[in-house]
């Protein structure tokens, strides 16, 4: 007599089967977060070297007036460095010297003085753009508009800003930006 021997999956060959699946599903997981993680550091890195770059040249270069812009164009969230110039006739011309996308996943939130956050983006976004200006010579902060409209530093008062990452649901990173000085510090 021939014994049949298409009975199904032996306990050991099942259990095998579940641990590489528990590892392929764990380097999976790992290679996740650290890519998330690197999207976040990029995010804050680009802002912060472009709030450096506007503060640095509105202390050192002459114009109008010196920003750093945060906007959501399309699918996409944007970080410019922009110079306005002034010409013979007095029209004002605007120049974006540097611009670097932001990677998709990461959310950018904007914390005022009065705890209100304010979203930048398309998805969940109230704002569209933001623009930090800064004074010429100081370096200080001079103005901050939201979808164009400006709010001086008056109305913001002499604290600080807090511009957040966010990765899912979680804060991943964020930079503190005192008005007073212009300075600014990744958290």
């Amino acid at each position: 007599k021939q014994l049949n021997r298409n009975a199904g999956f032996s306990l050991l060959e099942l259990l095998i089967a579940v641990a590489i699946m528990a590892v392929l599903i764990g380097a999976s997981l790992t290679t996740y977060l650290v890519v998330s993680k690197s999207n976040v550091k990029k995010a804050s890195g680009a802002i912060n070297d472009t709030l450096t770059l506007a503060r640095e040249r509105s202390k050192t270069i002459a114009a109008e007036e010196w920003n750093a812009t945060i906007e959501a164009s399309g699918d996409k969230v944007v970080v410019k460095l922009v110079k306005i110039v002034k010409d013979d006739e007095k029209i004002l011309t605007e120049s974006v010297l540097d611009e670097q996308e932001l990677p998709s996943n990461v959310d950018v939130k904007i914390v005022d003085r009065n705890g209100v956050t304010r979203f930048i983006g398309n998805k969940s976004g109230e704002y569209k753009k933001v623009s930090i200006v800064f004074e010429t010579m100081t370096g200080a902060v001079k103005s901050v508009y939201y979808n164009g409209v400006r709010f001086d530093k008056m109305d913001i008062s002499k604290r600080k800003m807090q511009i957040i990452y966010y990765y899912g649901d979680k804060k991943s990173s964020s930079i503190s930006l005192f008005f007073v000085t212009g300075k600014h510090m990744i958290d």
